[in-house]
């Protein structure tokens, strides 16, 4: 079986870390992790040095890496007869996971879920929607705790406090 993963941060990266843990895959189950960057976009850095923008798409690429290896050192740990590759893409999070699960082939999309609704949903898009809508396999969307959640957002908050 053929399972793609999509982790877009560390909080969604550790739910899916656990979904993914908990369960019983068939032998020979073959797991690709990705994280989609979405392109910079010229027009709203001009005028800012190119070496800036240079160091800043870096350090999206060293984050990513950071993220992917973090949450495939928790599933190794748990799983370690798990084949799983890693693999850092750049485009719409939408497209290109509908893409990568087309061309792998994929059996089965696992992606976060933010849960929003209304006009956030609207406003700020939903990609597990859209991929659920165009997938080509099976989709399986993973939602954190409501714990995680609070915890979250609470550290949100004080952060917001401190700056």
């Amino acid at each position: 079986m053929k399972i793609l993963i999509a982790v877009e941060d560390e909080f969604f990266g550790k739910a899916i870390a656990d979904f993914v843990s908990e369960h019983d895959w068939p032998p020979g189950s073959e797991f690709r992790l990705i994280h989609v960057l979405e392109p910079l976009y010229v027009s709203c850095l001009a005028g800012y040095p190119s070496e800036l923008m240079a160091s800043f798409d870096e350090e999206r690429r060293r984050s990513a890496k950071s993220l992917l290896l973090g949450v495939a050192t928790q599933i190794s740990t748990r799983l370690p007869q798990l084949k799983l590759e890693e693999e850092i893409l750049e485009g719409s999070p939408k497209d290109v996971i509908v893409n990568m699960a087309k061309d792998w082939p994929a059996e089965l999309i696992v992606v976060g879920s933010h849960g929003r609704s209304g006009i956030g949903q609207f406003l700020l898009g939903s990609v597990s929607l859209s991929v659920l809508s165009a997938a080509p396999c099976s989709v399986m969307v993973v939602k954190p705790a409501k714990e995680a959640k609070s915890e979250k957002k609470q550290a949100k908050d004080e952060k917001a406090c401190v700056s």
